[in-house]
């Protein structure tokens, strides 16, 4: 739950259009705002008993109960495959009030016969009222409105990945938050989507990206609040299977535009307050906002650079 308030609180902070110069999401106003009203008059209070035919494994039924909707993914003798077995790819929705199956679809062979689709980790979706579902290296989001499934997706990526082995890219984390995607691929690190309940979703791709090793990279991604912004670095806790939003100010800012266009992808991103011209320097290797001297914070960002570069020396 704390998470889940820090997710909102870091989003929910204005709207504006993307800018030009920089990779920017757009941001719902408010939840009492934008959030569309699913709730039904004949939603139980309670957790409904309707059996499901075939088999579901853990975590792959998931109660949408201001849609009246039941999703999950099963198997059954109709995907079972001979030599391998079980194959649980079987999308359904039950309608909560009576039981009664209100869509079914198959997906494709997820890799293997025996490789089992998954529900997205996290789907809370009162803005998009869309559900996502994970495979292997792709996933597919099923639109509850006109119950139709898009086209699937794969992770991109700002910059090209290196497959370490036959495990890289697949998806090991996929949540949905309001209008948003976030996802982490093995070896490939964190991608974002953004959700768009009338087309299919598009990826948002990070301001900068610091290269920590072959298989770890640092992506900062800029979030319009208005006319300010707020940076995030997420990151995957593989060790306890969640995300970390981690935003880097404390509140949104007004950023000079002119330091946005410049493509800055070293271990320190250099940006400018507006209102104030104090420059702002981001640690992306370390993925936090360093705390620079007063008098260093007006110079120009060369010699902030200069800085930078004789204190990490001071510091070996």
């Amino acid at each position: 739950m704390i998470r889940f308030l820090l997710f909102l609180t870091v989003l929910f902070l204005g709207a504006c259009k993307p800018s030009s110069t920089t990779t920017s999401i757009s941001i719902p106003v408010s939840p009492a705002t934008t959030s569309k009203s699913l709730k039904s008059l004949n939603a139980p209070l309670h957790k409904p008993t309707c059996k499901i035919p075939g088999k579901v494994l853990n975590h792959n039924q998931l109660w949408l109960r201001d849609q009246s909707l039941i999703a999950c993914i099963s198997s059954d003798t109709t995907t079972k495959d001979l030599q391998l077995g079980d194959s649980h790819r079987i999308l359904s929705l039950y309608n909560t009030t009576n039981c009664e199956q209100a869509l079914r679809l198959v997906l494709p062979i997820n890799k293997s016969p025996d490789f089992p689709y998954h529900l997205a980790d996290i789907n809370y979706n009162k803005n998009s009222n869309i559900i996502a579902i994970k495979g292997i290296d792709h996933f597919y989001c099923l639109n509850l409105d006109n119950k139709k499934l898009l086209p699937p997706l794969r992770p991109i990526f700002k910059t090209p990945r290196l497959a370490v082995d036959a495990q890289s890219n697949q998806i090991q984390r996929l949540e949905i938050w309001e209008n948003f995607i976030i996802g982490y691929a093995q070896d490939q690190g964190v991608f974002v989507f953004q959700l768009n309940s009338s087309s299919t979703p598009f990826a948002v791709l990070p301001h900068v990206e610091y290269k920590v090793n072959e298989t770890l990279y640092h992506s900062l991604f800029l979030i319009a609040s208005g006319d300010k912004m707020q940076a995030i670095i997420p990151t995957y806790n593989w060790e306890e299977d969640r995300f970390e939003i981690n935003p880097i100010f404390k509140q949104p800012i007004l950023l000079q535009k002119e330091v946005l266009s410049k493509k800055q992808n070293k271990e320190y991103l250099i940006l400018r307050s507006a209102s104030d011209n104090q420059a702002i320097v981001i640690d992306l290797k370390n993925r936090k906002k360093l705390e620079l001297p007063v008098d260093i914070q007006q110079k120009q960002s060369k010699d902030i650079e200069v800085y930078l570069e004789k204190s990490a020396a001071v510091k070996k």
